[in-house]
């Protein structure tokens, strides 16, 4: 059987482990991975925020809506067992996502399922700087295997 898996990323590159006792791992947030800011306000997306964008139904609700929206078939892995999709996308002050881009991709077919699932994404509930809305970059893996 075919499967997907996504975990957001830290941006340190690793993937959220350990959320302390009693919490699902499913249930953490993940900062992004680029972006700067300036004593006078953000030079683009910001990497960080003190409060982080959500997906609505948190992150759980957001694997859900990735392995419902992502179609593919094992013959889109071309013979291998894994694949791995990274996408790079950008969730603006409104909640919307914007900027999406392969960041590591596997193959065209996998790349264009997972940009368009990342395109029919929902408004999230945008990231906050102090009692500003702001933009936050994420990076996404899309993890693909079969059994």
């Amino acid at each position: 059987t075919a499967q997907i898996d996504s975990t957001l990323n830290k941006n340190d590159g690793t993937t959220s482990g350990n959320t302390g006792p009693g919490k699902d791992p499913a249930d953490s947030v993940a900062t992004g991975t680029t972006g700067t800011t300036t004593g006078t306000g953000p030079v683009g997306p910001r990497s960080y925020a003190e409060q982080m964008p959500e997906f609505p139904g948190g992150t759980r609700a957001m694997h859900q809506f990735l392995l419902r929206e992502i179609r593919f078939d094992e013959e889109m892995l071309r013979g291998k067992r894994t694949a791995d999709v990274y996408i790079e996308f950008v969730i603006d002050g409104e909640g919307s996502v914007a900027s999406a881009r392969i960041a590591h991709g596997f193959s065209n077919e996998l790349d264009q399922a997972v940009l368009r699932a990342i395109g029919r994404m929902p408004r999230w509930i945008p990231g906050r700087q102090g009692d500003q809305p702001v933009s936050v970059r994420f990076v996404q893996p899309v993890k693909f295997s079969v059994r």
